[in-house]
C-alpha cells in the first residue's frame, strides 16, 4: 500500500498514465487490505487535480492555461519530489516483490521490476509534454489519460464503491465518463461505459460492504444533475461516434437509467428531448426525419432489456445512414 502514495505523487509530477494503471492493479490485487481502498480513493482524487485541467474537464479553457503556467513554474520543486518518492518505490519493491507484477504489467517487456520503477522515475525526471505544460490539449489529444483515469475510477466503484460515491470528485468523473464517451477511440469509450454503466446501476448495490442508502443518494444526485447532458451525449455517440462494437454498451447504460426507480422518469422525458432536438448527428444529413425521431421517443420507454438496447443500436445505425426508417416498424409489434 506504501507504493500508492508514492506513485500517485509521480502521476502529479508527470501526468504519466501508467502510474493511475499501477494504482488500480494494487487495489485489485489488494482491495481487501482496510487502508488500500482509501489510498487508491485519496489517488484518485489527487489524478483528478491533476488530469482535469490538462483535460480541460470542469473548467474553462482560460483556467486550464493559467493552470499550465503554474505548473511550468513548479516544474522543478515536482521532479525533486519525484526523486524523494523513487527511493519509497525501491525501498517497496524490495520490500513487496510480489508487488512488482503490477508495476511491471504497465511497462516495457524486458527489464527487471527494478528497472521498472527506474523508467518510471526517468519519465518523473523528464520535461512534461509542451501541451501539459501549456495547459492545452483536451480528451482527445490525451487518450490514454482518460481511459487510465476512469479505468482507475471504475476500480473505485467496484473496489472502494462507499468512497467513491462520498467522494468530491464524483462529478467531476461523471462528467469526464460522460464526454469521453463521445470519443472515437475505443479504450477511453469502453472505460466511461463501463463507470457509467456501474453508477446507473448502484440501487443494486445496498448489499455491498459499506454501502448506505446516503451513499446511494449521493450517485442519484449527481446523475440527476447531469443525466439530460449525459443522455443527451450518449444517444448522438450512438448515431455517430461510438465504436460499433460498443454501441450496445452505451445503449445498456441508457437501458439502465431508465429502468432507475429514482431517475427513471425523468431520463425518459431527457432521451425523449434528446430525439427531438433536430441536434442528433444524422439529422443534417437526411438519414434521420422528426418523424423518425418521434418514432423512436415513442417506442424507447415502452421497451425493456435486450429488446430496448436493440432499438438504441438501430436507431444509432439509421443516423449513420446504415438502415432505413423501416427498421423501426419491427418495435411496433
Amino acid at each position: 500500500m506504501s507504493a500508492i502514495p508514492a506513485v500517485s505523487a509521480l502521476f502529479a509530477a508527470t501526468a504519466t498514465p501508467s502510474c493511475l494503471d499501477v494504482v488500480s492493479e494494487a487495489l485489485e490485487m489488494q482491495h481487501e487490505e482496510p487502508a488500500v481502498a482509501g489510498a487508491a480513493m485519496h489517488a484518485l482524487a489527487a489524478a483528478c487535480d491533476t488530469a482535469m485541467p490538462v483535460l480541460q474537464v470542469g473548467r474553462g479553457v482560460g483556467a486550464s492555461v493559467a493552470h499550465g503556467v503554474a505548473r511550468t513554474c513548479v516544474w522543478l520543486a515536482e521532479r525533486c519530489a519525484a526523486l524523494h518518492f523513487l527511493s519509497a518505490l525501491l525501498l517497496w519493491g524490495h520490500s513487496q516483490p510480489s508487488s512488482n507484477a503490477a508495476c511491471s504489467k504497465h511497462l516495457p517487456g524486458s527489464l527487471a521490476p527494478w528497472g521498472k520503477l527506474v523508467q518510471l522515475a526517468d519519465t518523473a525526471c523528464t520535461p512534461a509534454p509542451p501541451s501539459l505544460a501549456q495547459g492545452e490539449g483536451g480528451l482527445r489529444e490525451h487518450p490514454a489519460l482518460v481511459t487510465s483515469l476512469l479505468a482507475l475510477a471504475h476500480s473505485c466503484a467496484v473496489y472502494a464503491p462507499a468512497q467513491l460515491c462520498s467522494s468530491a470528485a464524483l462529478p467531476l468523473l461523471v462528467q469526464l465518463a460522460a464526454a469521453a464517451a463521445g470519443l472515437r477511440e475505443a479504450d477511453p469509450v469502453s472505460q466511461a461505459l463501463e463507470l457509467l454503466s456501474r453508477l446507473a446501476a448502484t440501487q443494486e448495490g445496498l448489499d455491498e460492504e459499506g454501502l448506505t442508502q446516503a451513499h446511494l443518494d449521493a450517485v442519484h444526485a449527481v446523475l440527476a444533475t447531469q443525466g439530460e447532458a449525459l443522455t443527451a451525449r450518449l444517444l448522438a455517440a450512438l448515431c455517430d461516434t461510438c465504436p460499433r462494437h460498443l454501441m450496445r454498451n452505451a445503449a445498456d447504460v441508457l437501458r439502465k437509467l431508465l429502468g432507475h426507480p429514482t431517475l427513471g422518469r425523468a431520463a425518459a422525458g431527457w432521451l425523449a428531448a434528446a430525439a427531438a432536438s433536430g441536434q442528433l448527428p444524422g439529422a443534417a444529413g437526411g438519414y434521420l426525419t422528426p418523424e423518425d425521431c418521434a418514432k423512436f421517443a415513442s417506442l424507447a420507454p415502452r421497451l425493456a432489456g435486450p429488446r430496448f438496447n436493440a432499438l438504441l443500436v438501430d436507431f444509432g445505425k439509421l443516423a449513420r445512414g446504415e438502415n432505413t426508417s423501416d427498421v423501426l416498424l419491427a418495435y411496433e409489434m
